[in-house]
């Protein structure tokens, strides 16, 4: 094939701009997402040139299908590519075909003149693409002088690379041929089976057939690559062969940078296996380190691709703590080489599945591997956050999930996936780990190499767990809100047990109709002088749970990581404080933390009340514990009390923690263990953004200005641990640091990159000073800024109680302009900057404002909808707990 020439990309491209007709309505008309089963593919051979230094690409696929019934079109997938060539083969006669573009997202009509027959044909396309520059496709990027090429596919994604049948449903086997440099690595999923010298300094390397997989999940990736193999796995746990494990690197780039992540790879993979009692689904794992600069890790079959600078590990430390980094980046997407690659969702609704299927094994996974960084208790606190996020009435059930990028395959977002998780772990705990576990091997066993629903993984999990789950996995994903799980001892003649109700849990204010819901419940106990644990599925809102004796405490969310909050009856809630608390595992106190902010938050509890029990937890040992107060008392501050009182809960809420970071100190210790460094992080993130402590910030802003260096044009790396560089930059801005201030704004216009760059901007962001935030708010305007910065900007100065109000009149100010330049998810989100507001004032304003501007943006009226919302609820919240939360401070 030749290779794509300048002038065949611009013709691309003039092609694409041109209008296209679509086709006529009725049987023609265009699948939405999932493609009609009337065509099935049956193999794909696929050969591709690929010269990562040229502008584009060219290919040819031959794709075997099987017909249904006799068709004259049929529904394929081609997006930002030109067809030269398109035939449909019949018994062995080739009939010319027409591509057409239906305008749907890349969905493309096939048609022949005469209806092809039932049975088998082969489709054969012969086209050319434009390599994606940081996009989703087939992507370029260059390091040190060298171009490579890989693809980036995520689901409705494989359009863009090559004409195929986009529908993760649809799988088959890929037989590639890739023609490249001489002197590059080709990678595909299959193992490389035969190169052949061609002229021009190329070759042709030929794969061995893949097993069926979606086409969003073929590997491609060409370069000068360097390769590292060590000696493979040896066979064990549930696997019978062999694993080879190896990692690409960038030419140049220093071997012992990228270790830890290989031995991550090779440490993750079996343990996974193990638990799922399922060997991994491919004869080889290649961790590709590619030289992306967005960030985005990706899986394909097979294979990890990750953007070398995130999975290089840190030079110095000890080894556990260099690799928990990349494991922690590798771990979803080896998930999904099992919850994706060998089994995919067998329909849109069921899109959920490998993002929350692969969530749990990535958490399951994490916390195996490295107990010691606490993961059980991040997930907990990652819950919490989630439950107080779906409060509101606007917010969506878990299916069918929000469609995403330009294909618009739905797909969880990170909040749907701690959701799914969450109901996943409740799931988990009343059928038994083992149990659980069992159910997930049968659901991978029956469906290996195809697809499968919702309903299937129900059937799976309820015959290894010996009951019906079916009910309570549907109502976890289909009901909206957050759960709420009201449960109350009791001890009479009918026994000692726990009477649970369930419903929606509804905040101070909120319009959300009332539900009587269907969950899982599992809940710890002491009686009799013993612990125990006795879980049930409560029904329609009703249900109870027999005790051995009556207790002497109850905690409704054993584990602490279920789709639930709770709330206690009167008598039990001093006996858990008093007597159960010290039984409780640290995501346990979590789930009660959370549990009684949701309470204040509710009008059951005063909010004065609430921050007194939540205070000591303050002291806690584990750090997702002890920074639970802080979320209560920063919000106390920030929304509820007069201005005038906030200097006296910012001085409160520094009590609490200031004696925590003067103990830990600001420079950690040689060797010092990753959670000590996390929680230093942590706490001055407190003091310095929540709390605005004198001592941190001035301590900090010292360093910030040393690691910033003005006028020097670069940062100074040994003047603040890592951990401590964003905030230390942030102190500075806080602190009034007019040179730091300036010195950042100038290397944000002058293109610094990477991680420099995003504290860069926080730092900006941070700036609280009048004459300082004005300059911000300016920024909003300045060009030489991209469109999602500016609106980062926005946002970070709407989050502060001195900044919110000049946010939002920038923000109407600046709207059209805004949304006209944002990419299209950024611009439906841009109504979120009001939702810091806490007036009846503001409130009206947003409410007239964003009615006069949605019908030229209506992609924007979800996040308004949810924004109103906000913004009603915190005035709600204040008219009836400002009160009590500004005595509570005054007492002090």
């Amino acid at each position: 094939m030749r290779a794509l020439s300048l002038a065949a990309a611009l013709a691309f491209a003039l092609g694409c701009a041109r209008p296209v007709q679509a086709p006529p309505g009725g049987e023609d008309r265009p699948p939405e997402l999932a493609l009609p089963s009337d065509v099935r593919p049956l193999r794909y051979a696929l050969e591709l040139t690929v010269l990562p230094d040229r502008e584009g690409f060219e290919g040819a696929v031959a794709i075997d299908v099987e017909l249904a019934r006799p068709l004259s079109r049929l529904w394929l997938h081609a997006r930002d590519l030109t067809v030269r060539e398109a035939t449909v083969e019949v018994g062995g006669l080739a009939r010319p075909a027409t591509l057409q573009d239906a305008g749907a997202g890349g969905v493309a009509r096939l048609a022949v003149a005469t209806p092809l027959p039932a049975g088998r044909a082969t489709v054969h396309l012969r086209f050319e693409g434009v390599f994606a520059e940081g996009g989703p496709g087939l992507a370029r990027a260059a390091e040190g002088g060298r171009a490579y090429a890989f693809a980036r596919l995520g689901a409705g994604e494989a359009r863009r690379a090559f004409p195929c049948f986009d529908d993760p449903a649809l799988q088959a086997p890929f037989e590639v041929a890739l023609t490249v440099p001489a002197d590059a690595v080709a990678l595909s999923t299959g193992a490389a089976a035969s190169e052949e010298p061609l002229a021009g300094g190329l070759k042709r390397v030929r794969f061995a057939p893949t097993p069926p997989i979606p086409a969003h999940l073929l590997a491609l990736a060409v370069g000068p690559f360097e390769v590292e193999a060590p000696p493979p796995l040896a066979a064990g746990g549930p696997r019978a062969g062999a694993l080879q494990v190896r990692l690409l690197r960038p030419r140049g780039a220093p071997a012992g940078d990228f270790g830890p992540a290989l031995e991550a790879a090779r440490q993750l993979a079996p343990l996974l296996e193990v638990w799922l009692a399922t060997p991994f689904p491919y004869p080889r794992l290649d961790v590709v380190a590619v030289p992306a600069a967005d960030g985005a890790v990706g899986a394909a079959a097979g294979v990890v691709l990750a953007p070398a600078a995130r999975l290089a590990a840190p030079r110095d430390g000890e080894p556990v703590a260099r690799e928990l980094p990349a494991g922690a980046l590798l771990a979803r997407a080896l998930a999904r080489q099992w919850f994706e690659g060998l089994v995919a969702p067998a329909a849109p609704d069921d899109a959920w599945l490998p993002g929350g299927l692969a969530a749990l094994l990535e958490r399951v996974a994490l916390e195996r591997w490295r107990p010691e960084a606490r993961r059980a208790d991040d997930e907990a606190r990652a819950v919490a956050e989630a439950l107080r996020s779906s409060a509101l009435a606007v917010a969506r059930p878990l299916r069918p999930p929000p469609r995403t990028g330009a294909a618009g395959w739905p797909a969880l977002d990170a909040a749907g996936e701690v959701h799914a998780v969450a109901v996943l772990r409740g799931l988990e705990r009343l059928l038994g780990e083992e149990r659980f576990r069992a159910g997930l091997a049968a659901h991978l066993a029956e469906h290996a190499r195809g697809a499968a629903s919702t309903d299937a993984l129900a059937a799976a999990l309820s015959r290894a767990g010996g009951r019906d789950v079916g009910a309570a996995l549907r109502a976890g994903l289909d009901e909206p809100g957050a759960p709420l799980v009201v449960a109350r001892s009791a001890c009479d003649a009918a026994g000692a047990r726990v009477e649970l109700t369930a419903g929606r849990y509804r905040p101070i204010g909120s319009r959300a109709a009332p539900l009587a819901s269907t969950l899982p419940v599992c809940a710890r106990f002491e009686a009799g002088g013993a612990l125990g644990e006795r879980c049930t599925v409560v029904e329609r809102g009703r249900g109870s749970l027999a005790l051995p004796a009556c207790p002497r405490w109850i905690m409704p969310d054993a584990g602490g990581r279920s789709w639930l909050t709770f709330a206690l009856g009167a008598a039990d809630v001093p006996r858990l404080r008093d007597a159960g608390f010290a039984h409780l595992a640290a995501p346990e106190r979590v789930a009660l933390g959370a549990s009684v902010l949701a309470d204040a938050e509710a009008g059951r509890l005063a909010f004065g009340e609430a921050l007194d029990a939540l205070a000591p937890l303050a002291r806690d040992g584990a750090p997702a514990v002890a920074l639970l107060p802080a979320e209560a008392f920063q919000e106390a501050a920030d929304h509820l009390v007069p201005d005038a009182a906030r200097p006296r809960a910012r001085a409160a809420l520094a009590e609490l923690y200031r004696p925590r970071l003067r103990a830990l100190g600001l420079a950690p210790a040689a060797g010092e263990d990753p959670e000590r460094r996390a929680l230093r992080a942590a706490l001055a993130r407190v003091l310095v953004a929540g709390a605005r402590d004198p001592e941190a910030v001035h301590a900090l802003a010292g360093r910030g200005a040393v690691y910033a260096r003005p006028g020097e044009g670069r940062f100074r790396a040994d003047a603040v641990s890592p951990e401590l560089a964003p905030v230390a930059l942030e102190a500075a801005v806080l602190d009034g640091d007019v040179a730091t201030f300036d010195a950042l704004v100038r290397r944000l216009l002058d293109g610094l990159g990477g991680d420099e760059r995003r504290q860069a901007l926080a730092a900006v962001g941070a700036a609280r000073d009048a004459a300082l935030a004005e300059r911000v708010l300016a920024l909003a305007a300045e060009p030489r800024l991209p469109a999602p910065e500016r609106l980062a900007l926005l946002r970070d100065q709407a989050a502060g109680p001195e900044t919110r109000d000049g946010a939002w009149k920038v923000l109407q100010s600046r709207w059209a302009e805004l949304a006209v330049a944002l990419p299209p998810d950024a611009a439906a989100a841009l109504p979120r900057v009001a939702a810091s507001l806490c007036d009846r004032k503001r409130l009206e304003e947003a409410r007239r404002f964003f009615e006069s501007r949605l019908a030229k943006l209506p992609s924007a009226s979800a996040a308004a909808a949810e924004t109103l919302e906000r913004i009603e609820g915190c005035v709600a919240l204040r008219e009836v707990q400002g009160a009590s939360a500004a005595a509570y401070f005054e007492a002090r």
